[in-house]
């Protein structure tokens, strides 16, 4: 289901924590709970992905915006990384530097004359149910305009294996501000470069992990 709140200034850009390094997602690989939550979507019927639904009171400036998120891909490592799994379930799927081509990831959409916010319900719906490329990072965003009065929505749509719900509360604490004035000098990380990481490679590297964890482990079970 989308969850609807209302920003008071439309204008806001990716800026919160914007002279730190941030820490938030730069685990390689996934716990438990994102495995989980990745490996069910084998069944589409458990697929695990939520939407935000910001009602906005304008409609921000497309080129602002696009800065914005190209700003937030290179703070959050998670936001710009695939998923490889390990087909032979030997250890968790790892998360993998990716290019991100914001014109996918992010899109522009304009309702017809007349439109109200149960349209902008009809486009999340339909966002909701479409499913992630497995090849692309695990989120996607767009902004709605042409509502009454010149107002317009942001909708974002993330797979739950890139966190749990208070993960994605700090997200969203990292990323977005509540104040319409640009940040000058925000600091910007280099990108990851893009890796080829192949799943028979990841199993192999997990196998080998195996081997060379064996001998501890059998010592342990010879002093038990």
């Amino acid at each position: 289901m989308a969850e609807a709140s209302v920003a008071s200034d439309v204008s806001a850009e990716l800026t919160g924590f914007a002279d730190r390094e941030v820490h938030w997602g730069r685990s390689s690989r996934m716990n438990d709970l994102e495995a989980m939550m990745w490996r069910a979507e084998a069944d589409p019927m458990l697929r695990s992905h939520g939407l935000v639904l910001n009602l906005l009171e304008r409609a921000p400036d497309w080129d602002r915006l696009v800065d914005a998120h190209e700003w937030g891909v290179r703070r959050v490592p998670r936001l710009a990384a695939r998923v490889v799994d390990d087909p032979a379930r030997l250890g968790p799927p790892e998360w993998v530097p990716a290019e991100v081509d914001l014109a996918y990831h992010l899109r522009r959409a304009v309702l017809p004359a007349g439109a109200d916010e149960e349209d902008v319900l009809a486009v999340a719906d339909a966002m909701m149910m479409a499913p992630f490329d497995p090849a692309r990072p695990l989120w996607e965003a767009m902004l709605v305009e042409g509502l009454p009065g010149g107002r317009a929505a942001y909708l974002i749509k993330l797979h739950h294996a890139l966190a749990d719900g208070k993960g994605f509360v700090q997200l969203f604490d990292l990323l977005f501000s509540d104040r319409a004035e640009t940040t000058a000098d925000k600091y910007l990380p280099a990108a990851d470069v893009a890796e080829g990481l192949d799943p028979v490679e990841l199993s192999v590297r997990h196998a080998l992990a195996g081997l060379q964890q064996a001998p501890g482990l059998l010592r342990r079970v010879a002093r038990a």
